[in-house]
């Protein structure tokens, strides 16, 4: 061989040798992308599920506020019946008629005021 070819297959081995070195380490980092792109992607999915549960949630609660305003307008409308009316002549003239509506709207109330308070429960 003569020293020009020596010269040139030195260049082509160190050129090749250094391309394998490259092609290497870019394979590497590859591997290393793909895999980083595969834990966000779970994270992400995680994230859309706990979104879609906040979500979920939110409506729930949203359901609840409007049942509980329901609530007390119905409990302002019925104070605003026994601040009108004389309660003391009715209660003088018809007392069991008084009392057993006084207490059926009582239970009412309560029942009403524990099945909103409950989540868990579908209330009437």
């Amino acid at each position: 061989m003569t020293q020009l070819n020596k010269y040139i297959y030195t260049a082509f081995l160190t050129f090749a040798l250094i391309l394998s070195i490259t092609v290497y380490f870019q394979y590497d980092s590859i591997k290393t992308l793909e895999s980083e792109v595969n834990n966000l992607e779970i994270t992400v999915q995680e994230k859309d599920l706990l979104n879609a549960k906040l979500k979920k949630g939110l409506e729930s609660q949203l359901n609840v506020n409007k049942k509980v305003n329901e609530v007390n307008q119905e409990m302002k409308a019925k104070m605003n019946v026994l601040k009108t009316h004389d309660l003391e002549a009715i209660a003088k003239r018809k007392p069991k008629l008084l009392e057993k509506r006084m207490n059926d709207a009582t239970d009412k109330i309560f029942k009403s005021i524990s099945c909103y308070s409950d989540t868990t429960r579908v209330c009437e």
